[in-house]
């Protein structure tokens, strides 16, 4: 036998309705997610409209954060991020560096390091855009971390590979 009353199990259904998430019901109703749960059953997943969806697409476009977008929809971050990506926008980790700027960065400075501070990006950024320039540029100066010729002895201790071939 329940011990919550119908009419506030009817003010939760309205609830969501609306689109509250369980947490939020519980939380106003001073209720057990598990309670709410039980009551108002299992919940599947909202139909997203394509005209939300495209309404996402311009506000990302426009400068919106994801956090802002699920706050203003009352979705979850993860809802748009699926539903942006499936549209091919990147949208976590994204620096809008391109790939011709890193390449031209990196011709004239010389150095990931320059390059990147030059830009105003991260040295991964940088090295990720020239990896993908197809150009056949390193993703890492000297060749990479691991790259030696054989038979070549490791440099002295304390030594970078690459400040040993200068000398």
């Amino acid at each position: 036998m329940s011990r919550t009353p119908d009419e506030i199990v009817e003010q939760w259904r309205q609830a969501r309705a609306e689109g509250w998430t369980t947490k939020a019901i519980a939380q106003h109703w001073g209720a057990a997610e598990d309670t709410v749960r039980r009551r108002l059953g299992k919940t599947g997943r909202r139909r997203i409209k394509d005209d939300d969806v495209a309404q996402w697409r311009q506000k990302m476009l426009d400068g919106w954060t994801l956090n802002d977008i699920a706050a203003e929809w009352n979705v979850s971050v993860s809802t748009i991020h699926r539903y942006l990506g499936a549209l091919g926008l990147r949208t976590r980790n994204y620096h809008p560096l391109t790939i011709d700027e890193a390449v031209a960065a990196y011709q004239q400075y010389g150095t990931h390091k320059a390059a990147a501070a030059a830009l105003g990006a991260g040295v991964s950024v940088l090295r990720m855009r020239l990896y993908e320039s197809g150009l056949g540029l390193s993703a890492y100066p000297g060749g990479g971390p691991h790259i030696k010729e054989p038979g070549v002895p490791n440099p002295p201790r304390g030594v970078r590979r690459n400040e040993a071939d200068q000398t």
